[in-house]
């Protein structure tokens, strides 16, 4: 079979129910090891460490966790966490280091854990990454995503099945409390249907005139995933992308937007009216808006695009389906744009960091 421009990324994301399905087994037969180490530790507070698309599912995951159990969660970029000179969370309270990355290889995230650890002797880690590296060494627990092996630089099923197992140990650390979400989350993956998926975004490419700049924007646990679409729209489409909250940007960063630009809105059920109030206030820069909700206003459908889910499941189990037209709406964007979104520019030879830092 010849190969297609793209066709590793699209078959990796169509591939995503299969891999949720398993990784969700492999969480149910491990629960009671896994819950047990976590009631006999009594974690005070969380801290999701990563970089890149691990960052961005640190931004879900604590404020996922910090509301279904209660306990402090802070999501911790590796980078900064190099620059700074003490824990940015309070050291006395029992504290459960979530470093997560896609190879256990990423030297800035390595460096971090090893500066927490040294910090915050009494810590305890519990590495996230797809195969045994070195991060699994510096860490007392691991749990390995199997089978999220990708072909080239972007991470898309890695990253979502990062989100979902961040998902499932936060209701874990609830200690029974989160349990409804844990029942909504083992159904998503025979919800979704990655082609149905598709069918729906793909007149997203035919765009005109086609975006030279996106803007994401989402509240609360929706903020990592608007940051994780930006992300792919820089690494596949290979256009600016930015993040934000809708009503922070309302405070100035709107006055860039053209009809060149394009406005992903990802909206969530606690803040739906002021989303709402926000895609209406940046109407007038004639940008394209993109909306992706559980069920459209009048008002929200006068935007020139909408994806309505009608999932039934809450705004926190949602964001697996969301992520995935996400994914997609960035592949199409950029075969459009007659970008190879398996060999994104800029990407074939990463930047090595060598020099460890002195801490």
């Amino acid at each position: 079979m010849l190969y297609q421009k793209g066709q590793a990324v699209y078959n990796e994301i169509n591939d995503q129910p299969r891999l949720w399905r398993e990784t969700l087994n492999r969480l149910a037969s491990g629960r009671e090891a896994i819950q047990g180490w976590l009631r006999g530790e009594n974690f005070g507070q969380v801290v999701f460490l990563g970089s890149g698309s691990a960052y961005n599912v640190a931004l879900t995951a604590a404020r996922i966790t910090h509301r279904v159990s209660g306990l402090n969660a802070v999501p911790l970029s590796s980078g900064e966490m190099l620059y700074l000179n003490r824990p940015p969370y309070d050291p006395r309270i029992k504290t459960l280091l979530v470093p997560m990355s896609r190879l256990g290889e990423t030297s800035e995230t390595l460096w971090a854990v090893e500066k927490l650890r040294k910090m915050n002797p009494p810590c305890k880690a519990m590495a996230l990454s797809v195969v045994n590296g070195t991060l699994s060494s510096l860490c007392d627990q691991t749990f390995r995503l199997d089978g999220c092996e990708e072909f080239g630089p972007v991470a898309t099923k890695s990253a979502s099945c990062m989100l979902l197992t961040s998902i499932v140990l936060g209701c874990f650390l609830a200690q029974g409390k989160a349990d409804a979400l844990l029942h909504e989350v083992n159904r998503v993956p025979e919800m979704l249907d990655p082609k149905a998926v598709a069918d729906r975004v793909r007149g997203i490419g035919q765009l005109k005139p086609q975006p030279q700049h996106a803007v994401f924007l989402g509240s609360g646990a929706y903020l990592g995933l608007a940051a994780e679409g930006a992300l792919k729209m820089r690494e596949m489409v290979g256009i600016p992308g930015e993040y934000q909250q809708p009503l922070e940007y309302r405070h100035g960063s709107h006055c860039g937007l053209t009809n060149l630009s394009f406005v992903v809105a990802l909206v969530s059920d606690t803040l739906r009216n002021f989303e709402e109030e926000c895609l209406t206030f940046i109407s007038q820069s004639r940008a394209p808006r993109f909306v992706i909700c559980e069920e459209a206003s009048q008002t929200m459908r006068r935007s020139e695009f909408v994806v309505e889910l009608k999932s039934g499941l809450s705004e926190l189990s949602r964001m697996l389906v969301g992520l995935v037209y996400l994914q997609l709406m960035c592949y199409y964007l950029s075969i459009a744009k007659g970008v190879n979104p398996d060999k994104p520019k800029l990407m074939e030879q990463p930047l090595v960091l060598k020099d460890k830092p002195s801490f």
